[in-house]
């Protein structure tokens, strides 16, 4: 290894045995930030690396800077041998998210059991609340709210429908509803 601090630069010798060439390219990669990159081959078939610092830097400095540049090399070794040990994989993983992204193979990849499984609502989030804790269909009231031109959207209520009498009436009695059924929070708790 060589420093020469007025140049701001240093360069190190790589053997190309210990280190595969695509470790030293990315450990030069990630210093782009930092320095300037010259990749040289000698005699020997050994990689001579140059490192020329993009600012200012004391002979310190540049030392530092080369040890970065030795310990990413072995970071990206490492990372090398982790994506090829563990190609498989990702490839399964990438293979799977393709294969639901168009929606072929679900059979084969075991994911749903077909077409409709879009529809299915195990949990009832599509169930309307007054189904859900009244017992009375939306659609068998009136529209609760006018949406015209008459006020703005929701400004009058149009008619008291019977889930929403229900409920008042309810309140008005006090009474508690059964555990199962919990009515949704109206926001005019603690009005009283």
């Amino acid at each position: 290894m060589s420093i020469d601090a007025r140049a701001r630069k240093v360069q190190r010798v790589v053997d190309p045995k210990m280190y595969s060439l695509d470790a030293i390219f990315g450990a030069a990669y990630v210093l782009l930030g930092r320095a300037w990159v010259h990749l040289d081959r000698d005699r020997k078939g050994q990689i001579v690396v140059t490192l020329k610092s993009k600012k200012a830097a004391a002979r310190d400095e540049l030392q530092r800077l080369s040890d970065d540049f030795e310990n990413e090399l072995v970071d990206q070794v490492v990372r090398l041998q982790l994506a090829k040990k563990h190609v498989k994989l990702r490839e399964m993983i990438v293979g799977r998210a393709m294969f639901g992204a168009t929606g072929v193979g679900a059979e084969q990849t075991g994911v749903g059991d077909g077409a409709d499984d879009y529809l299915a609502d195990p949990l009832g989030i599509a169930v309307p609340w007054e189904e859900r804790f009244i017992g009375v269909k939306a659609s068998e009231g009136p529209p609760r709210a006018s949406l015209g031109g008459d006020g703005g959207a929701g400004a009058r209520l149009a008619e008291r429908s019977p889930p929403v009498k229900k409920v008042e009436a309810a309140v008005e009695k006090k009474e508690a509803p059964p555990e199962d059924e919990v009515p949704p929070a109206t926001g005019t708790e603690g009005a009283e």
